[in-house]
């Protein structure tokens, strides 16, 4: 392709990231103005025309007014209405054609070039879905396999990747998988063919990248291969070797911490019927979704919950946290079974450890997050004398002098209280009023 200035190309790729990201170089945003005609998937030119009208994507009027061409359909039809429209093409009016990722990676560009002739074809690559995989996952790839699922027998994708697995010297795959391909689907073959124990390989599903909603669900290979929940459309990363922050066989959720978590967990802050538990000895589902946010949860590491009660704050950080090792210490026994009812019910890991705070914290990990929920100053005195730095502790009080002696050594306090809805008997509605619980919290 030359690269004179002047030189005109009649047929433009873009690659954009997923379909948040567009930092494009400016030989493409030029040609997005000169533009005749814009044509890419539905979903592309949908986040295109959002980006130009948010102002994200800062082109002229007459780039906005470009004709739209949706692709869809089997690649034959498109790259036929391709040909056609590049011979239409106005010279020195491009077709710019938007793609995921590069295009010469797997991509429209492979397809395209035979079937185009004379026609010049100029590429703006953008990361390829691969290359996002393991910069999100922090893992260089430069002794990786990357094979592809899509239009290709599944066997043969499988026993490609098997054999990269297995290779000393590559031990690293990543797999392009498909809706006929799906990542349950290759990770079963790839276990059969691996030949490896249950609780290796570890592996990571990284989804619908560069978007608003992407998430990675990492875990052991066999344990994705029981899924049937992931987006098809995804990068599945195998190594044979530990991925840092793994546990085998627990699925972790590490990519955006905190939408991709909640995505996937879904409802949060549970109503109190929810849980197991003794009277109004739990946290009000009010006041755990202010907790929550202000415990600032990290991906991994450990979690405390001091007076847990019904233990209805540690199930919910197992709930979106997978990969914490939550703790929760309680001094009454039959509270304690409370919690191991709870932790069983909503299928998360919570350990629990008898006996009464401070005097059991000795023997605990050091916390990177905690919360006091009873045990008064002196057990959160003793939270801030051992959370690791760059921690926080919240506490939930009752008396708001117990409160203001917490706030005073954490920063920050706040009053929660909440009036539920409830009808009488005529029908109509009343709001009664919940006891007020004050909130404090700090940074470390």
């Amino acid at each position: 392709m030359s690269h004179d200035p002047d030189h005109k190309p009649r047929l433009v790729l873009i690659g954009v990231s997923g379909d948040s990201e567009w930092n494009l170089a400016s030989r493409a945003m030029d040609a997005l103005e000169a533009a005749g005609v814009v044509a890419g998937a539905p979903r592309l030119l949908e986040a295109f025309d959002a980006a130009l009208g948010s102002g994200v994507l800062a082109v002229t009027e007459s780039a906005k007014a470009s004709a739209r061409v949706s692709l869809t359909g089997p690649l034959g039809s498109q790259l036929g209405l391709l040909q056609g429209l590049v011979s239409k093409a106005v010279q020195g009016a491009p077709v710019c054609v938007l793609a995921s990722g590069d295009p010469g990676f797997f991509g429209l560009l492979r397809s395209l070039r035979p079937v185009m002739g004379e026609a010049d074809i100029e590429v703006h690559p953008a990361p390829s879905s691969v290359s996002l995989a393991f910069a999100r996952l922090g893992m260089a790839w430069d002794r990786a396999a990357v094979v592809s699922a899509h239009g290709r027998d599944a066997d043969q994708a499988a026993l490609a990747a098997a054999q990269a697995l297995s290779d000393p010297e590559c031990g690293l795959v990543a797999i392009l998988c498909s809706p006929e391909n799906h990542p349950a689907k290759m990770a079963a073959m790839l276990m059969e063919l691996s030949g490896l124990p249950a609780e290796t390989p570890e592996a990571a599903c990284c989804q619908r990248l560069a978007s608003q909603d992407e998430a990675i669900f990492r875990s052991s290979l066999q344990h994705i291969a029981e899924q049937d929940n992931l987006d098809p459309l995804c990068v599945l990363v195998i190594s044979a070797k530990p991925m840092a922050g793994v546990s085998p066989g627990k699925p972790t959720l590490a990519w955006p911490p905190t939408r991709a978590a909640l995505a996937t967990v879904g409802e949060w802050a549970l109503w109190e019927e929810d849980f197991a538990h003794r009277g109004d000895c739990i946290t009000k589902a009010e006041v755990r979704a202010w907790i929550l946010p202000r415990l600032a949860l990290p991906h991994d590491g450990v979690f405390w919950d001091l007076g847990a009660g019904s233990g209805s704050v540690a199930v919910e950080v197992a709930r979106l946290r997978p990969a914490m090792r939550v703790i929760a210490v309680e001094r009454d026994p039959a509270q304690a079974e409370r919690i191991a009812a709870n932790a069983s019910v909503h299928e998360v890991e919570v350990e629990i450890v008898l006996g009464e705070a401070p005097s059991v914290l000795e023997s605990l990990p050091r916390p990177d997050r905690c919360f006091v929920g009873g045990g008064g100053i002196g057990v959160l005195e003793a939270a801030l004398g051992v959370v690791l730095p760059g921690g926080r502790v919240v506490a939930a009080y009752a008396s708001l002098e117990r409160a203001a002696a917490a706030a005073e050594r954490l920063g920050s306090l706040v009053q929660i209280s909440a009036s539920r809805g409830s009808r009488l008997a005529d029908g109509s509605w009343r709001l009664a009023a919940s006891n007020p619980v004050f909130v404090a919290w700090g940074p470390r």
